[in-house]
């Protein structure tokens, strides 16, 4: 698609509009579930515990000095995705702050029986 084939919003149709705005209502749930997901991870990092991660259960390094940046940055969105699907079907939140509590809920539970660190 190129610049010029580009519409403003304001001549797009109405069914274009409705059926963005159905997609983005679909998927604020999810969001909110992979943010509190997001939070616990950042939490758990900043307090030396290892956190719920996919990356290191794929033998990758996310937790020693020599992890690069742009990989912990990865998995934290990775793994907060991965969370948020996992507790969206076993949950079930209807609002936002229910989404938010089960992402890190269900984060939590999985990073209880974390060991600190090394």
């Amino acid at each position: 698609m190129s610049v010029s084939t580009l519409r403003p919003l304001s001549v797009m149709n109405s069914q274009t509009i409705e059926t963005v705005m159905t997609f983005l209502s679909t998927m604020k749930l999810p969001f909110y579930a992979a943010q509190g997901a997001f939070m616990l991870y950042v939490l758990n990092r900043l307090q030396g515990k290892q956190p719920f991660s996919l990356f290191r259960a794929l033998n990758i390094d996310v937790l020693t000095a020599a992890a690069r940046p742009i990989t912990i940055f990865a998995d934290m969105i990775l793994s907060s995705v991965l969370g948020a699907a996992l507790v969206l079907p076993l949950a079930a939140p209807t609002t936002i702050a229910q989404a938010i509590i089960a992402g890190l809920g269900m984060t939590g539970i999985l990073a209880a029986h974390t060991k600190q660190t090394e």
